[in-house]
Parts: C-alpha cells; sequence; structure tokens
C-alpha cells in the first residue's frame, strides 16, 4: 500500500510528493523509510464529510491550506506547499501540514492558546516567576546574582520559569510523545537560564545557552514530578489556602483535563446558613454533590503547599474525605506521591481525551463546542429547539469520531490538530444557497469567522503585507493596543473581547491606514520578483482617463484580493470592478491636486521606504521618497480599504 510518510528531520515527504513520489511504508517492509512509531502518520485521514451536502460549501484543499497556515503557523503557505496541495489535493494538503507543525511557530501558536486556559504568562517579566519559590527549595535560584548582566540573566531565568508548563506541552508536542505526558511526565523541562536556579549549574547535563528558546528534560531531586499538577507555576497560578485547603486546585483539574465544571454540578444556590450540619461539606445532601467529587482529588494536592513547595511527610485533615480518585482511595502510603497517582488516573479517563479535544476544537474554531438542548416545555420542543437539537447531535458524532482518532493514535497532538482542521467546523466556507431560520440555526456554528486575537492580527499583517505596525522594534498590537483590541495580559484581564466594540474598529482603521502606508512603498522598492503586493505592476503604471480600467490595475487588484483576503475573483467580478474604481478614483483627485501644487510629489515622511519595515536595514539606493505620479497614494488606498474589510479582521 502506498502511503505518505512524514519525515520531521528532513522534511523528505512533501519533496517526494511535489516530485509525484510515494514513499512505500508498511508495518513488514524492514526497508521502510518509516519507524514504526510514524507509520500511523503516513496515512491520510478518512476525513469527515459534509453533514450538510448541498446546503454547506466546504474549502478547497487550497483554500483550507492557506487558512491552516494563518492560523497555526502565522505565515501563507510556501509555493512548494501550494504546489503540492493543487496537484494531489488533500495528499498534499496533508504533507503539507505536517510539515508545518514541525515548524516552531506552530508550537507558540499551541502554547498561546493554552496560556489563555492556564495563564501562566502572568509572570512573565522581572523576578515575577523567580519570587513565587523559595530559596530552601531551591538553593541556586538567584545564581545569576554577581554576574556583570545580571539583568539579563535574571530576566531569562525568570521567564524560563514562567514559561515551565506552556513549554512542557511544547516539549511533548514537538517530540510526538503521547499527550498523557503534560500530565504523567515524571520530569520538567527548562532552559539553561531556568535549569541554573532548578538543579544548579553543576547538576546540569548542558551548558547555560544564549538559547532561552530551548528547553529540555530535567528532574529536580526529591521533588515527585507530574507533569503540569506538579509545576511551582501551575500550583501559584491556582492556589490554596489554610480554609480553601486545595479545593480550588482540585476544580481547576476537572476542568482542564476532564473538562467537568464542578460548579455545574450544584442544581441550585446554596445559603450557607440554612443548614445545622456540623460538617457540611461531608454530609449535607447540598453540599456533598459538589464536594463528594472535589475534595478527595484536593487531597491528592496535599503535599504541596499554596507556594507549591514539596512536603515529604504530608498529613490530610481528618475532617475531609480521604483522598483519591473516582471513587479509588489513595493509598497513605502514596500521600507524598498523590500527584503522581493522580495523573496516571486522569489520562485514563475518558474526560481526558474530551477535554483535549474541546480544548484544541475552542482554540481553532473560537467556539465552543454545543451544549445539550433542553426544551422550555417539556415534550414540546419548538422549531428552534429541534434545530439546535439536531445541531448539537451532527457535532457530537464528529467530534466524538475526533477524539476516538485522537486515542488510536497514541493521544498524538499533532494528529488531533489534523483531524480537527478536517472537520467541517473549521472547513466551511459559506451556505450555497439562501436557508431558512432553522436551518441557519442549525448550521450556524460551522466555520470560524472570529475576530482575529492581537497576536494572530499581527502575524497576518506581516505574513500578507511584508510590512509590521509598528516602531523601534515594537509591534502595535502586542504593546500599546493588546489589551484594547481585546487581548488578556493572564493578569487582571484574562478573558479575550470576541465582539470587536468602537475603540477596537478604530485601532483597527488606524491599522489599516497606517500598514498601507509603510506596506505600499516597501514593496514598491523591491525587485518585481521579490514584491509582496505588487508583483506584475510598475510603480508608474496608471490610468490614461478616471474612468479607465486598466487591465494592469484590474490583475493588481485581483492578486490583492487574493493576497490580503484570501479570494479568487475573476475580473470583472463586482468586488474587482470595486478595488480598480477606487484606485481610479484616488488618482484623479491626486492628478489634480499635483497639476494646481496643492499636493507634493514627496510621500509624507511615514509613508516613505527608507528601510526595510521587516528587518530594519537601510534600503540606500533603492529607497522609495516621491510619488510623482500619485500611483502610490492610490494603491495605500486601496489596501487600506481591503486591511480594513471585516474578512481580513476575521479568520
Amino acid at each position: 500500500m502506498k502511503r505518505l510518510c512524514k519525515t520531521r528531520t528532513s522534511g523528505a515527504a512533501l519533496n517526494l510528493l511535489v516530485a509525484g513520489l510515494l514513499v512505500a511504508c508498511s508495518d513488514d517492509d524492514p526497508k521502510a523509510r518509516c519507524s514504526v512509531k510514524s507509520l500511523q502518520l503516513c496515512q491520510l485521514s478518512p476525513g469527515y464529510g459534509n453533514p450538510y451536502e448541498g446546503q454547506l460549501d466546504l474549502m478547497s484543499w487550497t483554500q483550507l491550506l492557506r487558512k491552516v497556515g494563518l492560523e497555526l503557523n502565522g505565515r501563507l503557505p510556501s509555493a512548494a506547499e501550494r504546489s503540492a496541495t493543487d496537484v494531489h489535493g488533500q495528499l498534499g494538503f496533508e504533507a503539507s501540514l505536517w510539515d508545518m507543525m514541525y515548524e516552531e511557530a506552530f508550537l507558540d501558536r499551541i502554547k498561546e492558546i493554552y496560556n489563555d486556559s492556564f495563564l501562566t504568562d502572568k509572570y512573565l517579566g522581572g523576578e515575577n516567576a523567580v519570587s513565587l519559590l523559595d530559596v530552601k527549595d531551591y538553593p541556586n535560584l538567584k545564581w545569576y546574582e554577581g554576574a556583570k548582566d545580571k539583568d539579563r540573566l535574571r530576566e531569562r531565568t525568570n521567564d524560563g520559569i514562567a514559561r515551565e508548563v506552556l513549554e512542557l506541552i511544547a516539549y511533548v508536542i514537538r517530540n510526538d510523545r503521547s499527550f498523557k505526558e503534560i500530565l504523567t511526565a515524571d520530569y520538567t523541562v527548562a532552559n539553561g537560564y531556568s535549569a541554573s536556579a532548578f538543579i544548579g549549574y553543576k547538576g546540569m547535563r548542558f551548558r547555560v545557552p544564549d538559547e532561552p528558546e530551548r528547553y529540555r528534560p530535567i528532574r529536580v531531586p526529591g521533588r515527585p514530578h507530574a507533569g503540569i499538577l506538579s509545576s511551582p507555576m501551575f500550583l501559584n497560578r491556582f492556589p490554596t489556602s489554610d480554609t480553601n485547603r486545595n479545593r480550588h486546585r482540585a476544580r481547576m483539574v476537572y476542568q482542564f483535563f476532564l473538562g467537568s465544571d464542578i460548579n455545574a454540578l450544584g442544581d441550585r444556590p446554596i445559603d450557607a446558613n440554612a443548614t445545622d450540619v456540623q460538617n457540611p461539606t461531608r454530609y449535607d445532601p447540598a453540599c456533598v454533590t459538589c464536594h463528594s467529587v472535589m475534595d478527595p482529588v484536593a487531597g491528592a494536592f496535599q503535599a504541596f503547599n499554596e507556594k507549591g513547595a514539596f512536603d515529604a511527610k504530608p498529613k490530610w485533615y481528618d475532617d475531609m474525605r480521604p483522598p483519591g480518585f473516582g471513587g479509588e482511595p489513595l493509598p497513605e502510603k502514596d500521600f507524598h506521591r498523590g500527584l503522581q497517582w493522580l495523573a496516571r488516573r486522569l489520562v485514563e479517563n475518558p474526560g481526558f481525551a474530551q477535554a483535549t479535544v474541546y480544548a484544541l476544537f475552542r482554540g481553532l474554531t473560537g467556539q465552543a463546542p454545543l451544549s445539550p438542548v433542553k426544551p422550555v416545555v417539556p415534550g414540546s420542543p419548538t422549531a428552534e429547539e429541534l434545530a439546535l437539537d439536531r445541531a448539537f447531535q451532527v457535532q457530537q458524532n464528529i467530534l466524538g469520531t475526533v477524539q476516538a482518532r485522537f486515542v488510536e493514535s497514541g493521544y498524538n497532538f499533532k494528529f488531533l490538530i489534523r483531524e480537527i482542521v478536517l472537520t467541517p467546523y473549521f472547513r466551511a466556507a459559506g451556505a450555497l444557497r439562501p436557508m431558512l431560520p432553522d436551518e441557519e440555526q442549525e448550521m450556524s456554528s460551522f466555520g470560524t469567522a472570529r475576530l482575529l486575537t492581537p497576536e494572530q492580527l499581527n502575524r497576518k499583517i506581516r505574513a500578507v503585507s511584508g510590512a509590521r505596525w509598528g516602531d523601534d522594534g515594537d509591534d502595535y498590537l502586542l504593546e500599546e493596543y493588546r489589551l484594547f483590541y481585546g487581548g488578556i495580559d493572564s493578569d487582571l484581564v484574562t478573558q479575550r473581547i470576541e465582539e470587536p466594540n468602537g475603540v477596537m474598529a478604530a485601532i483597527a482603521q488606524r491599522m489599516a491606514h497606517e500598514v498601507a502606508c509603510r506596506a505600499v512603498s516597501a514593496d514598491f522598492a523591491r525587485d518585481s520578483g521579490a514584491r509582496v503586493l505588487f508583483p506584475g505592476i510598475d510603480a508608474g503604471t496608471q490610468p490614461s482617463a478616471p474612468n479607465e480600467l486598466r487591465g494592469e490595475v484590474l490583475s493588481a487588484a485581483q492578486y490583492l484580493h487574493a493576497q490580503l483576503l484570501g479570494e479568487e475573483l475573476a475580473a470583472d467580478d463586482p468586488e474587482i470592478l470595486a478595488t480598480a474604481t477606487l484606485f481610479n478614483k484616488v488618482w484623479a483627485i491626486g492628478q489634480e491636486g499635483l497639476q494646481a501644487n496643492r499636493f507634493p510629489k514627496e510621500l509624507p515622511e511615514p509613508c516613505r521606504a527608507n528601510r526595510d519595515p521587516l528587518t530594519g536595514k537601510d534600503l540606500g539606493e533603492r529607497r522609495v521618497v516621491e510619488d510623482p505620479y500619485y500611483t502610490l497614494r492610490a494603491w495605500m488606498a486601496v489596501v487600506s480599504y481591503l486591511l480594513s474589510d471585516y474578512r481580513f479582521l476575521h479568520e
């Protein structure tokens, strides 16, 4: 059987595919290029089909490739990836996807998704993470004291510690390990700087490199590691107290790793003054519903205090339920290894796989999975309720299949990514015909069409325009406008704004104007073959009359729509004609202004191309400082118009 084999060291799969070849992989072929471990990655996904054939339009493989490239890697597909997908369809798409998932940019995106839940980036900067740890537990904690470059070493040490949880997730994914290891790992990860703090320089297996992004596994002597659960960052971000007794941590375990909201178990508010039971959390029926589930898991955390310090001889509270999980008690001899005991049981629970699927589904589509529908009038559901119930059942079938394939893959996270992006929820492009109200209600969950986060929009600007929005090394969307544009700081602001408001609309408009101003002149400073926005047009191309739509202008408009908005439109499409007409109108106004000496030939200072907008390198003789025909400013108006389009700001 011919299968596509992905080898992550050489990327040979895509090269062979482009050449029209497939690698033969089989379990019984000793000469096969694939290892047994990677055989599962050689098989094409069966896919999910279209549950609403004739009603729901799905993206082509090439369109899906662009969407995946921007979503996962913050870049447009390469020429080789596009060629492979154009020629080989799903086969080429999956080969390209596997290549993308071995890039660090992909892991950065996954860390971004998981930080929205764990919020451990709160501790980045200064000594925010270092200050949480006790020097008694980590004698070499501030190893950088006295060094000449103390500030740099302190910052990198702190950030290495702060990102422990997210980097552990990235390590498991990068090395194709079972995703169960995010909980069961008997190690943690560190870069050279945080390793110096955790285990001391002499105990390190690697030198302090000038590579803060490089993390490797380590074991802290005397600390029983249980993946994320035993991380000081997780334990501090979700702290405990003498009265809380690890219940908060237990609730987070159920929420993050089993997809269960303990607070939802109680069906009515509890009046703390209405009980006369001496120990209500253990004996009052109104309290037992939640606490019988939560308190045993809380007991598994007993060896770690509010700061995450480890106690080898813990003692649990006599007035609380005994530590355990799912009705199974934690043996007293394992009290100090309670998290390791708990982790092994969590990952074997079906809820772990489901929670992973649901978390990634929401991260990639921007939508929470649908909930069961409860008719307002039992036994007499309305048309809307029936439509929502049908939508729920369809989604349950699809996500259930995704979950089963994830488990069958050995909990390979990249496999899960592939399955989710192949579902119609990610791949939907729109409706094929006008829909009735109940049909619209039923299919409203298909497709993403969500507002891009500041981080995603920043990457998209760079990817499609060849420019950036920022000055002096700062990207405005990551610094000045991050919170104003709906982002989070993982501290006081922990929920993203998903519906744009007036402030966000104003920021988007300013972004469109300023990026267009910089990107157009910079693009014309490049050689024609290296241009991002205008590869087939000269800076001096202009109409001979205001109403003339020249072929070059129409072609350039088509290219801009494809490059910026991802839509392939004919030259006579109304959208293309509108864009070309905008160019002509601005050009005509400019011609009138130039002739009347009201407009200068020189570009405004911010719009001149003196330096490469991405690298900052001086352009020398290639500088663009004048616009004698007013064509550059006309194209700036066009690019601004497209960058402010909802199809650019949403994905």
